[in-house]
């Protein structure tokens, strides 16, 4: 172990003798490595410092040269430039991650650049050096975690069909590795009226022991206008193929409880076992605030449906598609997210419970939150943006989408996002289509309430 992480600190150390000899008191018999570590760093300074990638020292022994006294011996190396067959990564504290090695094998990445492992997932290369093991070569990284803890809401206010003022809005904490690398825990509560409310819950577990996949559990309930109950749940096996991607596959289960209210609509219940898969490619340049790249995101489920007036053939598909694109254009930022979605029935003609919403903060801004329902549909979102520093601008932006039942919704406005520490906040101004652009909507977004982000971040 000692081994191990000594040989790592010392980096590219230009000395011409073939063998080095040190000695420290004895720690190493009552201490951890790391602690062997901390020993070390005060003597570094006559071994050398970190100089051109290419040549270094590893430890090769350490051993009791006296009843307080630890020998340590270093043998030079010549590096290759070529490929390696081992690769580590530590962390700032010292820690090893094993669940990066993959990408950073593929990547290569330098010092200054980012990994990202998807969604929050975000880690910074601060030094990368070539290593010497039995077996072969290596590269050894060393990385900052720069993830981001964020408690956020978004808050709007709404009227109601009366004419009244409300305040509805989301809820959402978002808290990658919060008990350890690449573990993520995910709670998101959206409430439109005490009788419309959402719940979804999500934790992901990176790897299982020797196999090169993970697991994600996710719980999700709906309840909309005293009319149902939508129950969801999933269990879904996640890799990452290749740089940037991610793809899942995994079983689920979906239960739709109607009221009375609900029955008198026409509503029918229904239990459905599903078949889930998605796939998604990353390549923005930078994990917050971008300014070029694309994203892309495709997520299906399908299975047949049991339960009063269905038959054995019933079935439901369900598929949605996101796309994000950016590019520079002098000092803006041209940004455009697509959004596709879709129910389709087999035997079986989609209802209220399994549409897709359109309207609100992350749909066509201008509009109430759900303000249209519809078994799917198209929306385009773009933005003119001007970056303020590295987590805010100021951006013009204008909305559309296009429903399956023909309906069209339109909005433009303007925004900005301000950067006051470790919060954040988002305020979006916007009119829409349907009252002729005459009357203001706000959409207020404050992030990193309570958590905060990681040192660096």
């Amino acid at each position: 172990m000692a081994r191990s992480i000594l040989g790592l600190w010392l980096l590219a150390l230009p000395l011409a003798a073939q063998q080095v000899h040190i000695s420290l008191p004895d720690t190493a018999l009552v201490t951890t490595a790391a602690q062997i570590d901390s020993a070390l760093s005060a003597r570094l300074g006559s071994l050398g410092s970190a100089g051109r990638l290419g040549t270094g020292y590893l430890l090769i022994s350490a051993t009791a040269s006296g009843p307080e006294t630890v020998a340590l011996a270093y043998e030079r190396l010549e590096f290759p430039q070529a490929g390696a067959d081992t690769v580590l990564v530590w962390d700032r504290a010292g820690q090893e991650l094993p669940y990066l090695a993959t990408a950073l094998t593929r990547r290569r990445l330098a010092g200054g650049q980012w990994l990202t492992m998807g969604p929050g997932m975000v880690w910074q290369i601060e030094g990368r050096t070539y290593f010497r093991r039995p077996a072969g070569y290596g590269v050894a990284y060393r990385v900052a975690d720069r993830s981001r803890q964020t408690v956020q809401a978004v808050l709007a206010l709404d009227q109601t069909g009366n004419g009244e003022a409300r305040l509805v809005g989301t809820f959402s904490m978002d808290l990658p590795n919060l008990f350890g690398p690449l573990r993520r825990l995910q709670v998101h509560m959206r409430r439109l009226s005490p009788v419309t409310q959402t719940l979804q819950i999500a934790y992901t577990e990176p790897r299982f022991p020797g196999l090169p996949v993970g697991l994600q559990l996710d719980y999700s309930q709906n309840l909309r206008d005293t009319l149902y109950v939508r129950r969801e749940g999933a269990l879904e096996l996640r890799s990452r193929p290749g740089p940037g991607w991610q793809a899942s596959a995994g079983i689920g289960w979906r239960r739709l409880h109607v009221t009375a209210h609900g029955a008198a609509l026409g509503l029918l219940a229904y239990a459905q076992r599903q078949l889930r898969l998605s796939v998604g490619r990353d390549n923005l340049d930078r994990p917050h605030n971008p300014r070029r790249g694309y994203q892309v995101t495709l997520t299906a489920s399908g299975g047949n449906l049991t339960g009063e007036g269905h038959d054995e053939n019933d079935g439901l598909l369900m598929g949605t598609i996101t796309a994000l694109w950016l590019n520079r254009l002098g000092g803006w930022v041209w940004a455009q997210e697509w959004r596709a979605s879709l129910a389709a029935g087999l035997g079986y003609t989609p209802q209220l419970a399994d549409f897709s919403s359109f309207g609100g903060a992350a749909s066509v801004r201008g509009y109430r939150e759900d303000h249209l329902l519809a078994p799917g549909g198209v929306t385009l979102r773009s933005e003119l943006r001007r970056p303020l520093g590295d987590s805010g601008r100021l951006y013009l932006f204008s909305d559309v989408a296009r429903t399956t039942t023909g309906k069209l919704l339109a909005g433009t406005g303007f925004g900005i996002l301000l950067p006051a520490g470790a919060t954040r906040m988002q305020i979006d101004i916007a009119w829409n289509r349907a009252d002729g652009f005459r009357s203001p909507k706000l959409h207020l977004r404050l992030l990193n309430l309570l958590a905060g982000g990681r040192s660096g971040g």
